[in-house]
């Protein structure tokens, strides 16, 4: 089943759990290595493995290069922020990303995302988020906006929140 995956060369991403859950068993064994690292869970293997559009995808962790840049960007955001307790909103949260916020100390990390079946804790409309006011410090929201049907209100209820 995750040969098959591998070479099909999919055309777009696989979110089925159980797929997802198997592959991140299997993929670190068959791409064991030292060559590169993945800076999301921290793995090393021989290689990425090339995914559709040219994209490449971590054997443990399933991050693609916008993940992994994105959750370098938010390292050395958040290491300024040492030590400061921190409300951090995540819509449609990153596998890798969300494991290395959600072990940050003093983080009170909450993740939501309109698909009820994701891995966030809670699904709702971004742009009907029904939080209160100002319950977060951080809106952290990568790859949503182009999906929603009025970014502009989107926008301001992440800003709200």
């Amino acid at each position: 089943m995750i040969r098959k995956l591998i070479r099909s060369r999919q055309t777009e991403p696989c979110y089925n759990a159980r797929v997802r859950s198997v592959a991140r068993r299997v993929l670190p064994i068959l791409y064991a290595g030292q060559t590169v690292g993945c800076p999301c869970c921290g793995g090393t293997f021989r290689r990425f493995i090339p995914r559709y559009a040219g994209d490449l995808l971590c054997p443990r962790c399933l991050s693609l290069q916008r993940h992994r840049s994105f959750w370098l960007f938010l390292e050395e955001r958040l290491s300024a922020e040492a030590g400061t307790e921190l409300a951090i909103l995540h819509i449609a949260p990153e596998e890798g990303i969300r494991e290395r916020l959600r072990s940050r100390p003093g983080t009170r990390y909450v993740t939501a995302d309109a698909d009820p079946d994701s891995i966030a804790e809670m699904a709702f409309d971004i742009m009907a988020i029904p939080l209160p006011d100002h319950s977060f410090d951080i809106a952290l929201c990568n790859h949503v906006l182009e999906h929603v049907e009025d970014d502009r209100i989107a926008m301001r209820e992440l800003l709200r929140s």
